[in-house]
């Protein structure tokens, strides 16, 4: 039979669009921006994707749009947990299941860089994306 189609509406409900959500952003223009998977201007453009229509098959088809989902995953890949990166573990997905399945692990990531863009829009410093780095400078218990 006819293979499954994702359901635009489950995925609206999943990932709804963000607040600063450009709908004519597409994800070959996010992962053609410079520097790596933290800079701010990388993270504006994740923020800014509509992944409902990102991963919407029914206007081009899966494998190229599998392709892109994976591209974009990629430059985030160092900010994914493990359950994310295990969403991802198979490379690129092959059926509309484990697209939307990625979808789910993208939209983690995108809340992620929604709340970094907040933190530099409001207080105009760059946050700590990956939180993988310790901290600098000295420890406020050797202060006291």
């Amino acid at each position: 039979g006819a293979p499954p189609t994702i359901d635009g509406g489950a995925l609206a409900l999943l990932a709804p669009p963000p607040p600063g959500r450009n709908a004519s952003l597409t994800v070959a223009g996010v992962t053609g921006l410079p520097g790596n998977g933290t800079s701010i201007d990388f993270l504006r453009g994740v923020a800014g994707l509509d992944l409902p229509q990102v991963l919407d098959i029914s206007a081009v088809d899966l494998p190229a749009r599998a392709q892109e989902v994976f591209r974009l995953y990629h430059r985030l890949e160092k900010n994914a947990t493990k359950e994310e990166a295990s969403a991802f573990e198979g490379g690129r997905a092959t059926t509309a299941e484990q697209l939307q399945l990625q979808g789910e692990a993208l939209a983690a990531l995108q809340l992620r860089a929604l709340g970094a863009v907040a933190v530099v829009d409001c207080e105009g410093g760059v946050p700590d994306f990956d939180h993988d780095k310790s901290g600098g400078g000295i420890p406020i218990m050797l202060m006291a």
